[in-house]
């Protein structure tokens, strides 16, 4: 059983894939869910936005390494995005356009470079790169952050959602999973400073320890976490003690 895409990964301590959402149970006994087609779909679509033609030229929604081709010309990309702010962005075609760069609401500061020069830019908004570009010419974007605590505002129906907080790293969300540690024990943060570690039993793209006034947790990011499906995994932290229920779905549609 089971669906092509993982619905509701979970974001309170929980296993991936035991919730669907827009559930539907079909006549025959099984059934669907609406993110199973769109969620894939949507994963699909990141290429295709990340870089888009404009009348002008081209602009860069988000950095992934490889080399893109648009009608304006093809430029080769060697980024460390998401982990760390390190881009760079190869001219491959000559020509007189512009090239808009995103830097991101998340940095703490941000540097880009066009051939060695620095360029004036501001952090949350596009800078736009109009010139007499020439084959080589390099594009450098240096993006720095740091760890942001985020707390949830909570709502009526579930007035204990506020008691939790969240760690968000540049564009990245850090998670707890039960391989490295107890999931779902309050935490109290004051400090987030993170250390690199790396003793996770599978494969990240970043792993943290931060301390907290209940002891060392250890963090990784929230795509890597829980991915054998049978450990337990959150983003939202509590920050005190609660019951709540858990929903699964039934075992005769697993």
């Amino acid at each position: 059983g089971g669906l092509p895409f993982d619905s509701y990964s979970p974001l309170l301590a929980a296993k991936r894939g035991r919730q669907t959402g827009g559930l539907k149970f079909m006549e025959q006994g099984t059934y669907y869910g609406c993110c199973a087609a769109i969620g894939a779909a949507g994963t699909g679509m990141v290429p295709l936005i990340s870089v888009m033609e404009t009348k002008q030229g081209v602009v860069f929604h988000f950095y992934c390494s490889g080399t893109v081709e648009t009608a304006q010309g093809i430029f080769a990309v060697n980024t460390k995005m998401p982990v760390k702010g390190d881009t760079e962005i190869s001219v491959l075609t000559a020509g007189n356009y512009e090239i808009q760069l995103r830097i991101p609401p998340y940095c703490k500061s941000a540097e880009v470079r066009v051939n060695g020069e620095t360029v004036s830019c501001a952090v949350n908004s596009y800078l736009v790169l109009q010139r007499e570009w020439k084959e080589n010419d390099l594009i450098q974007l240096i993006f720095d952050w740091d760890a942001t605590l985020l707390q949830a505002k909570g709502f009526e129906e579930d007035p204990m959602s506020s008691y939790h907080v969240a760690i968000q790293y540049g564009p990245l969300i850090l998670a707890r999973d039960e391989r490295l540690g107890s999931v779902g024990t309050p935490v109290t943060i004051s400090d987030l400073t993170l250390t690199s570690s790396a003793k996770a039993p599978f494969p990240t793209m970043c792993e943290f320890e931060l301390e907290t006034k209940e002891g060392t947790i250890t963090l990784v990011d929230y795509a890597s976490a829980g991915k054998d499906w049978q450990t337990r995994m959150e983003c939202w932290m509590p920050t005190k003690e609660y019951e709540r229920e858990i929903w699964e779905i039934p075992s005769q549609f697993k």
